[in-house]
């Protein structure tokens, strides 16, 4: 990385609620199941250029976390997921562990593409009750989608310098996109966002 540390592990997270779905249609598993095989596939179609699956972990009510593992280098890693998805109707979470492509901008203004490997998270949450009904109150959605992203590249630093706007100009806009391209694929609404606030504010103004 470049010694100027124009870029640094900070974690940002944002959380999000799903605002068109049919509570009592989801209670009915093989309807659950058709729902949640559409958002995985939506979910890793919006994926590029912004990042890509490194692994996939799928916790079920029955079994507990990592009930299914894949990595998705493995050859048709995304037909095998849909096949356990289809097979098992007591799915309570999803997590794609996400490689990040962005670009590094040197002092000498020099670019170069690079990946962050395992530097996002994007999780989507189903809760269950034991009879496998979806679990709802007035105040939480028992469905709910959470990204979390390890790293301040998409935005400059406090101390802002040429090379950091540079790069965050570049960068930016592909978390942008990303985040916003989720937000009406699946109508979602954001619920809670934290993070350095040098880059929440600078994504706000873009």
């Amino acid at each position: 990385m470049n010694p100027l540390k124009i870029w640094t592990e900070y974690e940002s997270i944002w959380i999000y609620r799903f605002t068109d779905y049919n509570l009592k249609g989801l209670n009915d598993t093989d309807t659950r199941k058709k729902w949640l095989i559409e958002v995985v596939q939506g979910l890793l179609d919006i994926l590029h250029p912004f990042a890509s699956p490194n692994k996939v972990e799928v916790g079920t009510l029955s079994i507990g976390e990592e009930a299914f593992v894949i990595n998705c280098k493995e050859k048709g890693f995304q037909k095998q997921l849909k096949s356990y998805l289809s097979e098992n109707d007591d799915v309570t979470d999803i997590h794609f562990y996400l490689s990040l492509h962005c670009y590094e901008v040197f002092s000498d203004h020099s670019l170069k593409k690079i990946t962050l490997e395992n530097g996002g998270t994007l999780s989507l949450f189903v809760e269950l009750d034991i009879d496998k009904k979806l679990i709802h109150d007035a105040q939480n959605d028992p469905i709910w989608l959470s990204f979390d992203m390890d790293f301040d590249i998409y935005a400059p630093l406090l101390m802002s310098t040429p090379q950091s706007r540079e790069m965050a100009r570049i960068n930016a806009p592909l978390l942008k996109n990303f985040l916003t391209t989720m937000q009406h694929r699946f109508s979602l609404e954001q619920t809670y966002v934290t993070g350095p606030p040098y880059l929440l504010d600078y994504l706000e103004k873009i």
